[in-house]
């Protein structure tokens, strides 16, 4: 499974595009979506970069593939870098 990220000083990149306000010293590659740095989370997908919103980095954790969504922390689940509503019903 290759990763198509790359990063220099000044930059972390996805498919040699600029993934703007990530801090190429603290990244870390989450998944083949997910990454971070020691501020934020971010979701891309070569088209969109989305930092996510309210989110518990303390809980976070990127899921195997799921049928609705792919990450999750303690407040709820996300599913392509958005937090997504879970809605049970009783039986």
């Amino acid at each position: 499974n290759v990763v198509p990220y790359a990063k220099d000083k000044n930059h972390v990149y996805l498919l040699g595009e600029v993934i703007q306000d990530l801090d190429p010293s603290s990244v870390e590659i989450l998944t083949s979506f997910y990454l971070q740095d020691k501020q934020k989370i971010v979701y891309s997908d070569g088209d969109l970069h989305r930092v996510l919103q309210w989110v518990d980095r303390e809980t976070f954790e990127v899921l195997p593939d799921g049928e609705y969504y792919d990450a999750k922390d303690k407040n709820g689940y996300f599913e392509q870098g958005e937090r997504i509503e879970m809605i049970t019903f009783d039986k």
